[in-house]
């Protein structure tokens, strides 16, 4: 008898461990695709869908992951990986153009941003039916992004958090994906 609860002591450590964790994140979904550089929580609401890039060039390789709250929220994150990049400032502007062009919005504002000491432009925008926050950032020959929306005049509340939880890893790091 003694011998079957002593066996049973580190299962229940364990599992005590796992709910603690569980209730800690929130629901928040943990991705770390191998090979981005970078790690994120997903609102508990999303499931991250990888979105084929349509139109690829050979310079360029692009990896996007969307989570799209139906009528409520969408949440993207992503990289491009390029042959060369002349300048950093210079496709941070270019990627924040194009993303306003893109969705249709007016650029509101802009500010210059670091995150684990990668500089970085961060800006919100906003057309009659949605708003935009959106994140650039370049190191090495990849430019990062990330963009939280919501319908109406407000982000949604989880915007924050997902923004926020935003950490890149040591340049040429790999990691995996896993469910908190």
């Amino acid at each position: 008898m003694k011998i079957i609860r002593a066996s049973f002591l580190p299962v229940w450590l364990g599992v005590l461990c796992l709910l603690a964790a569980a209730q800690s994140a929130g629901g928040w979904i943990y991705f770390e695709p191998p090979g981005s550089q970078f790690s994120v929580y997903f609102p508990p609401a999303c499931s991250p869908q990888f979105v084929v890039d349509k139109h690829p060039k050979p310079t360029e390789q692009t990896y996007l992951w969307r989570c799209t709250i139906p009528g409520t929220a969408v949440y993207l994150i992503g990289y491009t990986r390029y042959q060369h990049i002349d300048s950093a400032s210079g496709e941070m502007a270019a990627d924040r153009d194009n993303f306003v062009k893109g969705t249709n919005t007016v650029l509101l504002d802009q500010h210059a941003i670091s995150t684990d000491g990668i500089t970085g432009l961060e800006f919100n925008s906003r057309s009659d039916k949605m708003i935009f926050r959106g994140r650039v950032w370049v190191r090495d020959h990849r430019a990062f992004a990330a963009f939280a929306g919501g319908t109406g005049a407000q982000l949604p509340a989880a915007a924050a958090g997902f923004m926020n939880s935003i950490h890149f890893k040591p340049a040429g790091s790999d990691g995996n994906n896993k469910s908190k």
